[in-house]
């Protein structure tokens, strides 16, 4: 019978964190060997999440699920008679390696451990726009649920429970340029696209 996560990192004490993560996974089948190659990330990635409560390893009959609840927007703008949608146009990963995804928001950030909702979206936009949305600009469209392998951690199912919305910036937020989020491992560039005359 498989351990739990909690159970198999007390019962491995002696190995240093990254170990006994990659361990684990291997223990369920999962061949970490393909991750942080493409456009996959690394067990480092999953162990940081862990840490921070993005997300957690769930095990249920022999089989292991990242569970992640995140925030999700259409970040639009409107001008005149046309509406523009911002889109996520790549990230470039610091050892060159470039990732495009075809994403069905334009932001989405993985929630903290108790995190409100809108505060969680609120933070995200901070974080990967520059700016900080007024609650009054974010109007609540729904929950989306799936389950899929993860793309980022090739193997690992994943569950997601996704809190909807949209976003209407202001002139002064507005950046016909785009935007640019600079992270230590990578920079996500992001860009307009006119969805409506």
């Amino acid at each position: 019978m498989l351990k739990s996560f909690l159970q198999f990192i007390n019962e491995s004490r002696s190995d240093p964190g990254l170990i006994q993560l990659s361990k684990y996974l291997v223990q369920h089948g999962i061949q970490v060997d393909r991750w942080g190659q493409g456009s996959a990330k690394t067990v480092e990635h999953l162990e940081e999440e862990i840490r921070s409560g993005e997300s957690r390893l769930v095990s249920e009959r022999g089989t292991l699920y990242r569970e992640i609840e995140f925030v999700m927007s259409d970040v639009l703008y409107s001008s005149g008679d046309a509406v523009w949608r911002l889109v996520e146009s790549k990230q470039v990963f610091q050892d060159g390696r470039v990732r495009v995804r075809q994403k069905d928001s334009s932001v989405s950030e993985k929630m903290k451990p108790g995190e409100d909702p809108v505060l969680g979206l609120i933070r995200g936009i901070e974080e990967e726009l520059g700016f900080r949305p007024d609650p009054e600009q974010i109007e609540e469209l729904g929950i989306l649920e799936e389950e899929q392998e993860s793309g980022s951690f090739p193997g690992l199912r994943t569950r997601y429970r996704g809190h909807r919305f949209q976003c209407y910036l202001t002139d002064q937020q507005w950046n016909p340029a785009g935007y640019q989020e600079r992270q230590p491992d990578k920079t996500t560039w992001f860009s307009w696209v006119r969805v409506e005359e």
